[in-house]
């Protein structure tokens, strides 16, 4: 910024001090400092606000808002960031100028305040922060002229070995003070051995050449603290020294070691388990492949995820989720041993935490892809020992996916996007196992993107339609229900079954919006179904585990009976066994909202999932939907089935609630269901999944002949073919 250096320098200076407010207004304008005051952090804000200040004199201990939270609103303000703010803390407040840093302070300053050479700080300040925002091309020269500031002078007069220093260079190089060292060996004292000779010589060459010279040394002080101090030499050519010394400076740098450990530490290293993070790992095995191709050799990336993981965070809190990713990590570097050939590309890293719950392993040197496993199978061994987080015994498991170099890929990106792709392949076919990776994943997984990539298309354009399957009633022979079930013919895929494209719709959530517009449609063609003296036919959607948890499925499913106007008792809503129990208070909570609209549910694919009946007598349900996994085996007489099938039908009644049974194939099915008092089948036998037009075909055909003659046995439509030769997959969504 460009100002006239006729106009004083505006200071705000925010203290709840009076005196010191005073003290302020009475001596630094006489320094040519114009002084604004504020007495707590709040009116600090809006005097900086109003008053645009060169600089911010900030007391740390203010009422209400400290000097800490001011200081971030501030830099937080417009032109905030540029303008210098000097924290005014205690002598010996060392948290205190910590945490003034880390609030974004420029500098501080100790009470008791010396105000004149506060005002000469000030100005310097000013004029640095002036430069800084004139000249920010020259950032880089004036963080250099700042680093230099507070050196040490020395001087060195390689002919008679003599040495001239400050105070300040005898300081810094661990000299008592007042200590006049006598030659150059007298000042390197303290300059570890090894690196004394290294320094020593190249002076000498220095001295002999001239030139400049700029080196790093650590030193060990009498009280065995080791510091790093760096020496800056320019020493022009012999014949160009009037006095033949070469002089220099030194400074203490450990603080700037130290800081640039950490910021490394924060940037390769994760903070929770102290493991390399995925940058680091990316480095380490961009080497390690470099080096695998150049001899010949194998290796192996082991992408590692914990199974179940989301449990522990959502039942036991993060802390116990963080507790057993450190325990996991320990886990694994006890069982990931040196025999192994892990961590050769650097020394004592063997292994990366990537984040959340997942880990990756490294293994070099490998005679053949295979012994991977070895180490895979150990890892799932020590993982799956049980722990101990608040209080509770907890087992888990973990999935291992295997990409090897380099048959699986030459390249960072390939080889954990393979591993990874074979991990997630593990998770699919039941966890708490390893996998190598092969090509027909990598198939797999683009044609899931693929199918997403579309999925998203289709309910942008439309692409779905609906089809119904008929319930018919077994005592009157007569349709009584359709079962709205999803079909998709994509321009791009074809004809994509259900099987295959709801679980990538529910993957991706995109099954919210889908779910939606079947509600719509469904109970739109359920009110076109609806003629005067016509028995009414309900329609029965399914609700997916996704719906069921949203919080506005209550209102998206009164806000279609108002719109569609469908009578709510010709609504039936399904839900499976499984999605039904995962929170069963919850769900109870929303059925029963749902239950106030007057519709009905039923419980879908019943006997695969928990198999209890207990259960249904918490849950306002009106009917059970009988697996057609348990109708197979009907005609056969299985013992099995035939029990299960009676036992439901019987415990069902008892308690009220109609049975239906699924997958109805066959005339033996459909005799044994009626004896056994089934309310209802649906079936391949009764109709096919079928578009609408046909289903209001059906309705008019339909006539109780019809059903005689299918429930006498002597029907001839032929199981795996269905009314009007209607085909479809199978029973989804």
């Amino acid at each position: 910024m460009n100002r006239d250096e006729t106009i004083p320098n505006t200071v705000l200076m925010v203290d709840d001090d009076p005196t010191v407010r005073l003290l302020a207004q009475g001596v630094l304008p006489g320094q040519g400092l114009m002084v604004e005051v504020a007495a707590d952090g709040e009116r600090g804000v809006v005097e900086f606000e109003r008053l645009r200040p060169d600089i911010v004199l900030l007391d740390v201990d203010l009422p209400g808002m400290d000097g800490f939270e001011t200081c971030r609103r501030i830099r937080a303000l417009p032109g905030g960031a540029d303008v210098p703010v000097v924290m005014i803390t205690g002598m010996d407040d060392f948290e205190s100028i910590e945490r003034a840093y880390e609030a974004g302070a420029t500098d501080f300053s100790s009470k008791p305040i010396n105000w004149t050479l506060l005002a000469h700080r000030i100005r310097y300040i000013i004029r640095s922060s002036t430069i800084l925002c004139q000249l920010k091309q020259s950032q880089a020269r004036l963080a250099q002229a700042q680093r230099i500031a507070r050196l040490g002078y020395w001087s060195w007069d390689p002919l008679s070995d003599a040495v001239d220093c400050s105070a300040e260079a005898c300081v810094v190089l661990g000299l008592e003070a007042g200590t006049d060292p006598a030659n150059l060996n007298e000042l390197l004292s303290h300059v570890l051995p090894e690196q004394g000779e290294e320094l020593r010589r190249a002076l000498r060459r220095t001295a002999e050449e001239g030139g400049a010279l700029d080196l790093e040394c650590r030193l060990k002080a009498p009280t065995g603290k080791r510091r790093i101090v760096q020496f800056r030499v320019e020493a022009r050519a012999p014949g160009e020294r009037p006095d033949g010394s070469v002089t220099g400076t030194v400074q203490d740098v450990t603080k700037r070691h130290q800081a640039e450990a950490k910021i490394r530490r924060l940037a390769y290293y994760d903070t929770l388990t102290g493991l390399p993070n995925r940058a680091l790992f990316n480095e380490l095995l961009g080497r390690a492949i470099h080096a695998a191709r150049r001899h010949g050799r194998h290796l192996s990336v082991l992408c590692i995820d914990l199974d179940n993981f989301k449990r522990i965070n959502d039942g036991l809190g993060h802390s116990a989720g963080d507790a057993l990713v450190k325990t996991v990590a320990k886990r694994l570097k006890e069982s990931v041993r040196r025999a192994d050939a892990v961590g050769r590309v650097a020394s004592g890293v063997e292994l990366a935490r990537l984040g959340g719950d997942e880990f990756t392993v490294l293994i070099t040197d490998l005679d053949k892809p295979e012994d991977a496993g070895r180490v895979a199978r150990r890892i799932l061994g020590e993982v799956s020992r049980p722990l101990t987080l608040e209080g509770r015994e907890v087992s888990m498991t973990a999935s291992i996916g295997i990409a090897t170099f380099p048959g699986d890929g030459d390249s960072v990106e390939e080889l954990l996007k393979n591993a990874d792709t074979a991990m997630y392949h593990v998770k699919k076919r039941g966890k708490n196992a390893y996998q190598f990776y092969s090509e027909t994943m990598n198939a797999k997984a683009l044609y899931r993107l693929t199918l997403e990539t579309e999925l998203r298309k289709a309910v942008e354009n439309d692409e779905f339609e609906v089809h119904f399957q008929p319930l018919v009633d077994v005592r009157g022979g007569r349709v009584v229900a359709a079962e709205a079930l999803l079909r998709w013919h994509s321009p791009t895929l074809g004809q994509v079954s259900p099987a295959e494209f709801i679980p990538a719709a529910e993957e991706s959530s995109l099954i919210l919006p889908i779910g939606h517009w079947v509600l719509r449609a469904a109970c739109t063609q359920a009110l076109a179904w609806q003629r005067p003296g016509a028995a009414p036919v309900r329609v029965c959607v399914n609700l997916s585990s996704l719906q069921l948890e949203s919080p506005d499925l209550v209102e998206r499913v009164r806000d279609t009976l108002q719109e569609t106007g469908l009578d709510p008792s010709l609504l039936e809503l399904e839900i499976t066994e499984t999605t039904m129990m995962r929170d069963v208070e919850h769900n109870i909570g929303t059925l029963l909202e749902l239950r106030k609209l007057g519709i009905t549910f039923s419980v879908d694919d019943f006997g695969t999932g928990y198999s209890s009946l207990s259960y249904l007598k918490r849950l306002p349900i009106d009917t059970v939907k009988i697996d057609r996994s348990f109708v197979r085996g009907l005609e056969q007489q299985q013992e099995d089935d035939t029990a299960i099938v009676s036992a439901i039908i019987a415990l069902g009644h008892s308690m009220g609630l109609h049975i239906v049974a699924e997958g109805v194939e066959t005339v033996g099915q459909l005799e044994f269901l009626a004896r056994a008092g089934c309310d209802r089948v649906q079936g391949y036998l009764l109709g096919r999944p079928m578009p609408a037009s046909a289903f209001t075909a059906l309705l008019q055909e339909w006539r109780p002949a019809r059903w005689a003659h299918l429930s006498s046995g002597t029907a001839d439509t032929p199981a795996g073919r269905g009314a009007h030769g209607v085909d479809a997959g199978p029973t989804a969504f």
